[in-house]
């Protein structure tokens, strides 16, 4: 796969998933009567994990693309 078609899949996803946790936040009264706060901490660990993910992936698709030029 080209990197750069890779680097742009990446980016759209982390900008989807952010509009996602940014929704998730502005509504957050709803979202904590109905869990617990253990369940509040495991779901924001789970959500940072993958946007972590998704960045690591977006700039090692980064630097792939500047190496191949």
């Amino acid at each position: 796969m080209n990197p750069k078609i890779g680097q742009r899949a990446v980016l759209l996803l982390l900008v989807l998933y952010s509009l996602d946790f940014v929704w998730k936040l502005s509504h957050w009264g709803a979202l904590t009567k109905r869990l617990d706060w253990w369940a509040l901490a495991m779901a924001l660990t789970v959500r940072f994990a993958f946007m972590g993910g998704l960045l690591y992936a977006l700039f090692r698709l980064k630097r792939a693309f500047q190496e191949s030029k």
